[in-house]
């Protein structure tokens, strides 16, 4: 049998309750358990009360610790990878009459999230735990908006903290000179959405900060005296050719002439 196969598992809910509409469970999965690729039918928000889990999904993957949270809209293709302890986690799906006042009201469930705050979490297991104990629609509204204002809070903070922290480390990788390919498969996500983040970050795609920073280390090596064809391959293009193309095209002269010039 396949290893992972022989991993799969639905694990152990040791309470279930609904309210208002709001299903609530409590989940223990076991060690190394793992739920391949799925989707739910709907929305749901997950505090994981202890273990780890590796959530898979959007050409990301997250390491889920103790209180951490899990956004998911509905719909939402992915995969979990429980760690060597298990896992348990504290679960609200959400139906799609509150998803859509919610995503309107607080711009939640556009996308998959995973939140490291406190506040957030707090305020949800609030929820978790009023449905597990009241049927009272108006209380349970009351505090599905106070969560869903911290929920909203933590996701913006976590997208800028997010997008900063993906971009400072695919400029890092660029400086070492990987390729596009490389870049995305080190930072865990999809070539097309790191091209977003540079974007965003740099006013430039992956292609053209990568290009520039070869441009950048083929000028450094020029300037400290290495000959065009050993600063082209040391810089990371092709030939020299290669080098004297993209270099005039960044700065408008060769890199011939850049060194007469910066000799001057």
């Amino acid at each position: 049998m396949d290893r992972n196969l022989s991993r799969v598992t639905l694990g152990r809910t040791l309470l279930t309750k609904r309210a208002a509409g709001v299903l609530v469970h409590d989940s223990v999965y076991g060690a190394n358990a793992w739920m391949p690729r799925h989707a739910h039918a709907s929305a749901s928000v997950t505090v994981v009360l202890s273990g780890e889990q590796l959530d898979m999904a959007e050409g990301e993957a997250s390491r889920c610790v103790g209180l951490m949270v899990i956004i998911k809209p509905s719909g939402l293709l992915h995969e979990t990878e429980c760690g060597p302890s298990g896992c348990r986690s504290a679960t609200v799906e959400v139906p799609s009459r509150l998803e859509g006042m919610l995503r309107r009201r607080f711009g939640l469930f556009g996308r998959c999230a995973h939140l490291d705050d406190d506040h957030a979490a707090i305020a949800m297991l609030r929820v978790w735990n009023a449905t597990r104990e009241t049927d009272d629609p108006v209380r349970l509204e009351k505090l599905w908006l106070g969560a869903a204002s911290e929920l909203a809070g933590a996701c913006n903070a976590h997208t800028r903290k997010h997008q900063c922290g993906k971009a400072v480390d695919a400029i890092a990788l660029v400086e070492r000179g990987l390729s596009a390919s490389e870049i995305a498969a080190q930072l865990r996500v999809h070539p097309v959405h790191l091209c977003r983040v540079m974007q965003r970050a740099t006013g430039r795609g992956t292609a053209q900060n990568i290009r520039r920073a070869r441009v950048r280390r083929g000028l450094e090596r020029v300037l400290a005296g290495e000959s065009l064809a050993r600063a082209a391959l040391s810089a990371g293009f092709s030939d020299q050719s290669h080098m004297t193309r993209e270099v005039s095209r960044e700065i408008g002269m060769t890199p011939a002439r850049f060194r007469c010039a910066a000799d001057v």
